[in-house]
């Protein structure tokens, strides 16, 4: 294997873990919210049940329980639709050019030709290319 190939999997290896590391954040986050829902929920049901409890037939339990369960489908769509928006490759190329203090495009760009080498092109000057973009 050639320093480039090494240069071209690390490249892929450390955006992919960018992207994981992201996603796991936001679901982590979204978990804390429903726990915070949650406990609002058991509380707000505590309190309008009072001293006596439930009256029979009361709709009020079902009602918290569907807000609830609306409030956990949303949580998911939330995780869902911004894990993949920050985790995207853009948002985490443009984030690493950033944090290594690069021009912007310059990981997103090594990444794609890390990737497929567009015909013509030399992988001489890819492998140039990465080996001044990996070790940032």
């Amino acid at each position: 294997m050639s320093p480039g190939q090494a240069n071209s999997r690390d490249l892929i290896k450390r955006v992919e873990a960018v992207r994981s590391y992201v996603s796991r954040s936001v679901g982590y986050a979204a978990a804390a919210w429903s726990a915070v829902a949650l406990a609002s929920v058991l509380v707000l049901a505590w309190v309008l049940a009072g001293a006596e409890g439930w009256a029979p037939r009361s709709p009020l339990p079902a009602i918290l329980l569907g807000a609830f369960l609306a409030g956990g489908v949303v949580a998911a769509l939330f995780w869902r639709r911004t894990a993949q928006g920050l985790g995207g490759r853009t948002g985490v190329a443009s984030a690493m050019d950033a944090a290594a203090k690069l021009p912007d495009g310059t990981v997103l760009g090594s990444l794609e030709i890390a990737e497929t080498l567009p015909v013509g092109s030399s992988p001489v000057l890819r492998d140039a290319a990465l080996q001044d973009v990996v070790p940032r």
